[in-house]
């Protein structure tokens, strides 16, 4: 019984890909799933409750924004025989401060923004901008490079998609460990700014060998971590852990020294 309470925790644990910077302060909770490259704030929420969520690569969450995979209004939570939806986000979005988004299929590049409300029946494409304060509950696929905005929810397509949050993201990842602890990758290398290895979730924890901090002023004491095979003691050799560093550093796109 304890092996089957085990691996259903498990199986609800979150999944955080190597490269991700997801802050400790946020609240995850279900089946989640963050690609890398992928920077979820402070106070930013993400709750899988009617199914799993997937995060594709390259996204930002923004502070107090909420992403909820929520059952219907007429289903209860514990209703038995309803199928869970998996709710799926792909590349390159933005999820802005207090924004609420429902919709269980979001393609790339989109911009939510500030205090805006996507439901759940909303199919959002691609390139589309839902605008500040703007409320979309309709039951509807809205096409691609959309703008919705003002006071009445006006529509208007735009020649180009929004670009990518290429830079905002890079300092981001540079910046934040400096401020603030990081939830471990279940995956890869994973940076956490106390200092200290940490356990790993899932099956076989492994153990975490920390490489030489890098002096750059921006990353004061940042060690890089990476999980060695499981159920295995001995510790990995000096050119093991130089990759894992080198790792670390391409991720943040530093040099190494």
């Amino acid at each position: 019984m304890a092996d089957v309470v085990t691996k259903q925790m498990a199986q609800k644990s979150a999944k955080i890909a190597a490269g991700a910077v997801v802050c400790v302060e946020s609240e995850i909770r279900g089946d989640v799933t963050i690609g890398p490259r992928t920077v979820v704030h402070p106070k930013a929420r993400i709750i899988a409750e009617a199914g799993p969520i997937v995060i594709g690569e390259g996204n930002l969450i923004e502070e107090q924004a909420l992403i909820i995979n929520s059952h219907p209004e007429n289903i209860l939570p514990d209703t038995e025989g309803v199928e869970p939806k998996t709710m799926t986000i792909g590349t390159n979005n933005v999820f802005e401060v207090g924004c609420v988004s429902q919709a269980l299929k979001i393609g790339d590049n989109n911009v939510i923004e500030s205090k805006a409300d996507v439901g759940r029946n909303v199919i959002l494409t691609s390139g589309c901008i839902i605008g500040a304060c703007c409320q979309v509950n309709t039951c509807e696929v809205i096409p691609e490079n959309t703008v919705i905005y003002g006071s009445g929810c006006m529509r208007r397509v735009q020649t180009e998609r929004p670009q990518p949050q290429t830079l905002q993201l890079d300092f981001l990842m540079k910046i934040l460990p400096n401020y603030h602890h990081l939830k471990k990758t279940r995956y890869g290398c994973f940076l956490d700014d106390s200092g200290e290895g940490a356990d790993w979730g899932g099956e076989g924890h492994g153990c975490c060998v920390p490489a030489p901090p890098h002096p750059s002023p921006l990353l004061p004491q940042l060690p890089c971590v990476r999980r060695l095979e499981d159920h295995n003691d001995e510790p990995r050799s000096a050119p093991d852990i130089t990759v894992s560093y080198s790792l670390c550093l391409a991720s943040l796109n530093m040099e190494p020294v």
